[in-house]
């Protein structure tokens, strides 16, 4: 049996348990700014569309960008997609945190990047994922 480590619970998982799509964190630490990224584990799973845990932080910038006028979804075919919702933190501060809801229509997509914009003094920042 195969063990995989789920870095937003910090726990084990049973691949043989496992019926959706694995993905890992992604993390961009650019224009002073450390942006870490993880789809969460219910990607693909009974049609539910695609949702990040997001975290960004600093000690130089201010966050005050809306992440759902700064972020995008791609799918493998150049296909976006805008985000639906934001569960976090508001755009203020030096450290937020959330999660960041694309619709339904994108719970079948294997390989896709998040482009996130102008985060601190990085006009984009790209996290791929390819199933």
């Amino acid at each position: 049996m195969i063990h995989l480590k789920d870095v937003s619970e910090q726990a084990d998982i049973d691949v043989d348990m496992v019926s959706e799509q694995s993905y890992f964190e992604q993390v961009n630490m650019s224009g002073g700014v450390m942006v870490t990224v993880t789809p969460q584990s219910s990607v693909s799973l009974l049609g539910n569309g695609i949702s990040f845990d997001i975290s960004l932080n600093t000690h130089s910038v201010e966050l005050n960008q809306d992440l759902l006028n700064v972020s995008v979804l791609l799918d493998g075919n150049g296909n976006e997609y805008i985000p639906v919702a934001w569960e976090g933190d508001p755009p203020e501060g030096h450290h937020r945190s959330g999660v960041l809801s694309f619709g339904d229509n994108t719970s079948e997509l294997i390989t896709f990047s998040l482009v996130i914009k102008n985060i601190g003094s990085v006009s984009e920042r790209i996290f791929e994922w390819k199933g």
